[in-house]
Order: structure tokens, then sequence, then C-alpha cells
């Protein structure tokens, strides 16, 4: 079972089961975060082209 499919089938119990919808929110919200701040830190290290200081 996926992240989005677990958010699309909480929709409709948002105010009874709060966490029914946010703790998947927060799995998806923090892996899109890690990989994101991952491939910054592999561009960074390694293109050459943005030198010492970071981005232009």
């Amino acid at each position: 079972m996926s992240w989005g499919y677990m958010l699309n089938n909480a929709q409709p119990f948002i105010q009874l089961a709060w966490w029914m919808s946010v703790f998947p929110g927060l799995a998806l919200l923090l892996t899109v975060v890690g990989v994101n701040l991952v491939a910054d830190g592999l561009n960074e290290a390694l293109n050459p082209s943005l030198g010492g200081s970071g981005r232009r």
C-alpha cells in the first residue's frame, strides 16, 4: 500500500481520526525532503562547475 493511497483513503476520516492522514503525510514529506537533500549534496560533490562557494 502506498502513502498516497493511504492519504486518499484517510480523507473522509480526518476529523475523527486525524492520525490516519498525518503519519503517512509526514513519512512522504520526510522522504521527499531527504531525497532532495541527498540529490543536492551529490550535485555539489560531483558538479565541478559550481565551485567551492555553492550556487551562482
